[in-house]
């Protein structure tokens, strides 16, 4: 078949070298339309088939990768509007969510003010009872040493002013007092 073609083709070029005539169209241009005729014809049944099968599975890998680049372009496009969605809820309730934070960092300092107060309340009852307890002991303290300091004076006294007729009347009385408390 090649070997046809070029024979066709040699006959053509020898043909188109003295064909040139005064009228109308020269006969090199027809005999030059048919060789490109000769050859497209050639071509597709030596390409064609396969030239068809190639365009076809290119054809079917472009509209798959369209296809693909929809999707991921709707996917994002998506995503886009999500993120929009959410940041325009964000927008709108971050006063609300400013004020609430406002709101509740009051309540925990009320809260800490009432802890505060309640603890300084509990330290003053502490001290005043400490204070009480230590006033309570150190007049136990005094009237034990007072006691204490009266009995050696009275004894001292005693001991100087007291005569052993005064002495056995002490005693007698302390005995009668003594006897009256056992009855």
């Amino acid at each position: 078949m090649i070997q046809s073609l070029l024979l066709i083709l040699s006959n053509q070029q020898a043909m188109a070298a003295g064909a040139h005539s005064g009228d109308g169209i020269p006969t090199v241009v027809f005999w030059q339309a048919a060789n490109l005729l000769v050859i497209f014809v050639a071509l597709y049944f030596v390409v064609g088939k396969k030239a068809v099968g190639f365009f076809s599975s290119k054809k079917t890998e472009f509209l798959s990768s369209a296809e693909k680049s929809k999707k991921i372009r709707e996917e994002a496009e998506r995503k886009v509007k999500e993120i929009q969605d959410r940041l325009a809820k964000l927008e709108s309730t971050s006063a609300e969510s400013v004020q609430r934070a406002q709101a509740e960092s009051a309540d925990l300092k009320k809260q800490l003010i009432n802890e505060a107060q309640n603890l300084a309340t509990r330290i003053k009852t502490e001290a005043a009872e400490a204070a009480r307890t230590e006033v309570l002991r150190a007049q136990r303290e005094l009237h034990k040493d007072v006691a204490l300091e009266s009995i050696k004076m009275a004894q001292e006294v005693l001991k100087k002013d007291t005569t052993q007729a005064d002495q056995q009347k002490l005693q007698d009385q302390f005995s009668n007092q003594i006897e009256g408390v056992k009855i």
